[in-house]
């Protein structure tokens, strides 16, 4: 699979009304740091300094902070800017609650990841022809739910059932997130 990765950013960040950097800037060195404090103090459930630079993009308004791993590799480049812009839909669509609700409720976070991480399973089963399609499957997407975003386990139960739910969706050819369904659109015309 090869496509421009320049021109997909360019084209998703003018659809969602994005703005893509690379993480290691220096505000998120300073949330970094953060994380890296938490975790030397005993805080569980939030990724390391390095983990959460290297490993994990990040979604502020909407400003996506791409982690350093993913400009490296064109297929994971895809998935993750498509997950990332599902996050800026979800911001637009209620900019003052959707942030509040995310830090504080558990909930609403995994309900929100899910939505996301379906978004990216549909480009990836677009492009690869891959898509995880049973509950083993789906456990490394809720790996990282259950270790990274502090989440309880009926949390982490409701986004295992809701990715699954799109998992299966996507596997019967229906995208049912609007970031993957532009995305998809734009794979069609532009990957060899």
């Amino acid at each position: 699979m090869q496509y421009d990765q320049q021109a997909f950013q360019g084209f998703m960040e003018e659809s969602f009304g994005a703005i893509v950097r690379p993480k290691k800037v220096s505000e998120m060195i300073l949330v970094a740091e953060g994380f890296g404090l938490a975790q030397n103090l005993g805080i569980t459930g939030l990724p390391g300094r390095d983990e959460f630079l290297e490993r994990f993009s990040t979604t502020l308004g909407p400003i996506i902070y791409l982690a350093e791993d993913v400009w490296k590799d064109s297929l994971s480049f895809a998935i993750v800017l498509t997950h990332e812009c599902t996050h800026v839909t979800q911001w637009r669509a209620d900019k003052i609650v959707m942030p509040w609700l995310y830090a504080t409720w558990g909930e609403r976070r995994s309900s929100l990841e899910a939505d996301a991480y379906a978004a990216g399973l549909a480009i990836q089963h677009q492009l690869t022809g891959q898509c995880p399609t049973t509950m083993n499957d789906i456990e490394a997407a809720v790996s990282s739910l259950k270790t990274s975003y502090m989440l309880r386990e009926e949390d982490v139960d409701l986004a295992r059932g809701k990715m699954m739910a799109h998992a299966v969706a996507i596997k019967d050819g229906l995208i049912n997130v609007r970031t993957a369904q532009v995305a998809s659109k734009w794979f069609r015309k532009n990957v060899s």
